[in-house]
């Protein structure tokens, strides 16, 4: 891709892939919120299942067309995306799209930045199978200083997001709505770190390194989910039954998981391998916005100045932390 193109097309891009990642919370809360303005009627466990499923479905589809070698992602992916999945539906039962989307979004490059900061020898004694095995950057301790610094600001501007945003929703559940949320972005901030695992399922060293075919490792790392999603499912409808959805419902949901969800994200694991990591994280920064305006228009949610000028803090900081650790790479 010739360089003076590069940039603006991958700032376009990134946007493009954006707003499908806005439109996943926005669906995601018309479909959970009780709204009847769309006309949806779906249970969460249903809307969930339906989502993981559809995305695992577009995306075998397309290996089946287009792709004559599969990366065969992990289990470990899969998994990690089901634990993102079902708290997301759990948290915008409770609270608004843009609300949502600001502290999953937040919480996800916390938890990144965090873990990347931990060093190969100390990360290496971790016992859990489902924790990423991936290279750290290691920043000298002045700049490490800087950059946990900026990290507190963004933990100090997303608690008062969160206080900001209970105007109108009983404190309980919203409380609980963000609990889900904050849980649904560090479960995708794990998933997207094991994107960068040379490991395959079984914890050896993959043949091909999951950077050599993003698009087919995030494919495959749905199709993983599948089935546990489905088990998870079973159980849970067993548990506590759900009335049946209506077609809006069924749609909006394959929506959600074929288009915001599956393709939406292969595309972006692919963007980012083609643009700096710096790039591609402050192309990020403007998916809370745009869930916030798409919200504002479709569901007609409502934003004060203070939680935009919160919000602002929180993003800004969050600009800060990446930017004093990606330089250095």
């Amino acid at each position: 891709m010739p360089h003076q193109y590069s940039r603006w097309i991958g700032f376009l891009a990134i946007a493009f892939v954006g707003v499908g990642f806005a439109l996943n919370s926005v669906i995601t809360r018309a479909a959970l919120s009780n709204d009847q303005s769309w006309g949806i009627e779906i249970g969460l466990v249903t809307f969930t299942i339906i989502r993981i499923i559809s995305g695992a479905a577009i995306l075998l589809i397309y290996m089946l067309l287009f792709r004559r070698e599969w990366n065969f992602g992990s289990v470990r992916g899969g998994i990690w995306y089901v634990l993102y999945a079902f708290p997301y539906s759990l948290a915008f039962v409770n609270i608004a799209a843009g609300v949502g989307a600001l502290i999953q979004f937040v919480t996800t490059q916390i938890i990144m930045l965090f873990y990347e900061q931990i060093p190969n020898r100390m990360r290496s004694k971790l016992p859990l199978w489902l924790l990423p095995k991936i290279g750290n950057i290691e920043p000298p301790l002045k700049k490490k200083a800087i950059a946990f610094i900026t990290i507190t600001i963004i933990t100090l501007g997303l608690f008062l997001t969160i206080e900001g945003s209970k105007a109108g929703i009983s404190t309980g559940a919203a409380l609980l709505g963000m609990l889900f949320a904050l849980v649904s972005g560090l479960a995708w901030g794990m998933y997207s770190l094991s994107m960068r695992d040379p490991r395959d399922s079984l914890g050896h060293e993959r043949k091909k390194n999951p950077d050599a075919d993003p698009f087919s490792a995030n494919a495959m790392n749905f199709i993983w989910a599948a089935p546990f999603a489905a088990i998870i499912g079973v159980i849970a409808l067993g548990l506590s039954p759900e009335e049946p959805p209506n077609l809006q419902g069924v749609g909006w949901a394959i929506v959600c998981g074929a288009l915001t969800s599956g393709l939406a994200c292969s595309t972006w694991y692919t963007l980012i391998s083609w643009f700096s990591n710096q790039t591609a994280a402050v192309g990020q920064l403007g998916i809370p916005l745009i869930a916030s305006l798409i919200a504002v228009y479709t569901l007609g949610e409502t934003l004060t100045a203070t939680q935009w000028a919160l919000a602002s803090i929180t993003v800004i900081g969050l600009g800060l932390s990446i930017h004093s650790i990606r330089r250095q790479q």
